[in-house]
């Protein structure tokens, strides 16, 4: 089910734009580098960052191949606890 457009940003896309967020900041990337970088705007980028947009899969691994880590790392703590938490419920 699709999300309204007046709802707050889904928890793990919220953790996910930290991460990405973070490791662009400590790597000293401005949001409009990482934007050129994988073919967005930097408006896109601070969506993202804030989880207001979702990232896709592929988006995932191109922002984690500039970051120099994995897409696994990006998504890393919440989302393992939340897949986890709905394997007792599969």
């Amino acid at each position: 089910m699709a999300r309204e457009k007046d709802e707050d940003p889904h928890p793990v896309d919220r953790h996910v734009g930290r991460r990405v967020q973070k490791k662009r900041l400590d790597l000293g990337l401005t949001q409009t580098a990482l934007a050129n970088a994988v073919g967005v705007s930097f408006q896109q980028v601070q969506k993202y960052e804030k989880g207001s947009n979702r990232v896709s899969a592929s988006k995932l691994f191109e922002i984690a191949d500039c970051h120099r880590t994995n897409a696994r790392e990006l998504g890393k703590d919440k989302g393992a606890r939340q897949l986890s938490d709905c394997h007792g419920q599969i």
